[in-house]
């Protein structure tokens, strides 16, 4: 199979429209975050813009002081 150039941008794009119309958090995650007195951070293989909007879009980014870390960019 041969994937167009921008296949990765297109998909990126996909995703973030996804996430902005569709994405929600777990029941009751924001009470348990917010019951916790520890520095949490947000370990993942996805590209950091992503977390960034996945964080913002659920109201969670402001439990982990920017401590995103990823192997993608």
């Amino acid at each position: 199979m041969v994937f167009k150039d921008d296949f990765v941008q297109e998909f990126r794009a996909l995703v973030a429209e996804h996430y902005a119309q569709k994405l929600q958090v777990f029941p009751n995650v924001e009470l348990a975050l917010s019951g916790l007195n520890i520095a949490m951070c947000v370990a993942s293989n996805a590209p950091v813009n992503q977390l960034h909007l996945a964080l913002e879009v659920t109201g969670l980014k402001k439990y982990f002081n920017g401590q995103l870390y990823s192997l993608m960019r």
